[in-house]
């Protein structure tokens, strides 16, 4: 039950009793109350007490009413790919966030890799894809949804997608709808691409907030590669992007995942196409929930290359989407490995990207193997432009790659 549901259900019980008390009190009782009290006040007690009852009803319905109002007004909102509140207020705030992030020793920012000629991301209409999605997407949040209403930022004009049960929470709410965020639907994402404009997506989702690991890098994709074939629908690149020490910034109990994943089980119950909520406990510095810890290498977002998946496609088939999908893979792992060393802890970076494509966990997804089989299956022709542009022969370097 959504919270606008629950005080509709709150002010209906409130209504109830308050009508069974006025009933209560019958013409004979308040004479009598007038009687009692006429020789010392008046007959002003009778009437203060009735209006004081009266008013009380009216505040009540008219908070009502302005509760529905102003629901059903984030509702549409929320439904629109558009902005939503004062620019200046979102930059102003984003520019707290950062600063409190910094003075916590996590200092938050952007960087465009092999792109820093560029004045912003995206240069035109993409779809996004940002890992890993950690267990707050707190760095993701600032350094990409902070940006997105900056007319100078670099993530300018960008909507950013989460999950459904946060624009259930008031004020979380709205603060996500200044900073372009909006439920990650596929009705939303339909209406942003057809809209022309960009939005940046979680693959991970749920699954991979909650698999959180501060100790590697991990990845998760969904089986039927949902976010592939969107952008194969609408003819729209995808755009990988990686925020090194989003998995860092919190720890995660191990004894906090069977709760999380319990309860995740438990709001999916009875409904095929809900994933339920994820509820994840993240311990920050000092031993506080949702205080980030203190990081020197910080959390740094970076770009890399457009994906093309050709024209519209509305009906792929499962090998042009796995197709593109391997495509994505090679641009995500050498996204990775540039700037690894530098952005994340030596112990996690020496371990290398992990990638698990979810229902098929026994295919091999590592480096090597995903070049070996876009040479074997595709010859090579979906080579990510970063990898044309070397000039560095596809054999060769499906060889000599890394595992």
């Amino acid at each position: 039950m959504s919270v606008s549901n629950q005080f509709a259900a709150w002010f209906t019980q409130m209504f109830a009793e308050q009508s069974k008390l006025t009933r209560s009190n019958s013409v004979d009782s308040v004479s009598t109350i007038a009687s009692t009290k006429h020789s010392e006040n008046g007959e002003s007690v009778v009437s203060t007490k009735s209006m004081f009852s009266t008013r009380k009803m009216v505040l009540a319905m008219v908070a009502m009413s302005v509760w529905w109002a102003w629901s059903k007004y984030i509702r549409r909102v929320i439904r629109r790919p558009q902005n939503w509140g004062p620019d200046k207020r979102v930059i102003e705030s984003a520019a707290i966030f950062t600063w409190l992030m910094g003075i916590g020793g996590t200092p938050c920012f952007s960087q465009l890799a092999d792109m820093k000629q560029e004045k912003s991301v995206p240069q035109k209409q993409v779809l996004g894809c940002f890992h890993p999605h950690g267990s707050l997407l707190l760095g993701s949040i600032i350094n990409i949804a902070g940006q997105s209403r900056n007319p100078d930022g670099r993530f300018n004009g960008i909507f950013m997608g989460a999950a459904d049960a946060l624009f259930q929470i008031p004020v979380l709410r709205e603060f996500s709808l200044l900073y372009n965020t909006r439920p990650a639907s596929s009705d939303f994402i339909d209406a942003t691409l057809t809209a022309g404009k960009s939005i940046a997506i979680s693959p991970g989702g749920i699954h991979e907030m909650l698999a959180t690991d501060p100790s590697c890098e991990r990845v998760f994709f969904p089986p039927n590669l949902g976010f592939v074939r969107k952008a194969m629908k609408f003819g729209v690149p995808l755009l990988p992007m990686y925020t090194f020490g989003e998995n860092q910034i919190f720890d995660v109990p191990e004894w906090s995942r069977v709760p999380s994943t319990l309860f995740r089980k438990l709001t999916s119950l009875g409904r095929a196409k809900h994933k339920g909520a994820g509820v994840p406990l993240p311990i920050g510095r000092w031993g506080i929930p949702g205080v980030p810890k203190k990081l020197p290498t910080g959390v740094s977002t970076y770009v890399g290359n457009e994906i093309e998946v050709g024209p519209p496609n509305l009906n792929p088939t499962d090998a042009e989407v796995k197709e593109i999908f391997f495509k994505y893979l090679v641009e995500l792992y050498q996204l990775f490995e540039a700037h690894a060393q530098t952005c994340l802890p030596a112990e996690v970076a020496a371990k290398g990207l992990i990638v698990i494509w979810r229902g098929y966990e026994s295919e091999n997804m590592s480096k090597h193997a995903i070049h070996l089989a876009l040479a074997t299956h595709f010859q090579g022709e979906l080579l990510p432009p970063s990898t044309q542009a070397s000039g560095v022969q596809f054999e060769k370097l499906a060889i000599n790659s890394r595992l």
